[in-house]
């Protein structure tokens, strides 16, 4: 049953890249921000290991100025931990 949700998972965000290259930002055009809730990068492990196997960025958005991508929950559903845009502390 593991390896069924994480085969689901993993198939997820493999058909989520697909359409990378028609959202990536064409040269000149500036590149969306990602909203509050929109995760900027997701980390995958190995539940055994607990070694990362990959992190996957989000293509479709970046980090406002003043912000950084930082861990912020763990994903057990994919046995991995989400990352958000969180505003820069101390500058």
């Amino acid at each position: 049953m593991k390896v069924l949700v994480l085969l689901v998972a993993f198939c997820a965000f493999a058909t989520a890249m697909v359409p990378r290259d028609k959202r990536e930002a064409s040269e000149g055009e500036a590149p969306k921000i990602c909203a509050p809730s929109t995760p900027c990068a997701w980390q995958i492990t190995n539940k055994q290991t607990n070694m990362v196997e990959q992190i996957i960025p989000n293509t479709y958005c970046n980090c406002a100025v003043g912000f950084n991508c930082e861990l912020v929950s763990e994903k057990s559903f994919i046995s991995g931990f989400e990352y958000r845009c969180l505003e820069s502390g101390g500058s």
